[in-house]
């Protein structure tokens, strides 16, 4: 069965196909909480009816549960794909490195469960080191890391004895973006 749009208005019964697409702003109750969400639809242009069409209803599920991250600090959908993606991992590898299953990546990259903020805390500590701007730049990434792990000669130098040190070097070809330190000596915790 074909879903398809009316080409009728069932509140003001205009007819040879009224709709057009359009963007709704709706609220959307997730979790006890009420979110304002801006979702595709397709809208009368003659009284303003709006109605979902097909792929509209997972768009608002998605726009709802990446809301709803937002309000509480976790990573959206499209951060989890870019980190996971810069790693240059299939969602498969991407679990065996974190030590989820596959099935949770998927979910948690087409919106449609909402990882839990332990979830949230382990991938951002298993991809941190992935550094992205802002999509409004270009929408690819325009930097690298590089990363640089040593062994410090002197460790007792600094007050720790026989530590690793990992040396973080980031570069960045796009003289619009801000360029961080050239490297940064990190402790690992004691």
């Amino acid at each position: 069965m074909k879903l398809s749009i009316p080409d009728f208005c069932p509140a003001c019964d205009a007819v040879d196909n009224p709709f057009v697409p359009a963007q709704r702003e709706t609220e959307q109750d997730f979790r006890g909480q009420t979110l304002r969400v801006t979702s595709p639809a397709f809208r009368c242009r003659h009284c303003g009816f709006s109605l979902l069409g097909p792929g509209h209803l997972d768009a608002l599920r998605l726009a709802t549960h990446d809301a709803y991250r937002r309000r509480h600090g976790l990573l959206t959908t499209a951060e989890i794909i870019s980190r996971r993606k810069a790693m240059g991992l299939s969602q498969k590898r991407f679990a065996e490195t974190l030590g989820v299953g596959s099935a949770s990546i998927e979910r948690w990259e087409s919106g449609v469960l909402v990882q839990d903020k332990a979830s949230d805390i382990l991938l951002r500590q298993r991809s941190d080191h992935t550094r992205f701007l802002p999509s409004a730049l270009s929408g690819k990434r325009t930097d690298r890391t590089i990363f640089q792990f040593t062994r410090m000669k002197n460790p007792s130098a600094i007050g720790r004895a026989n530590k690793n040190y990992a040396t973080f070097h980031f570069t960045s070809p796009s003289a619009s973006t801000p360029t961080l330190n050239p490297s940064h000596a990190l402790t690992p915790a004691a």
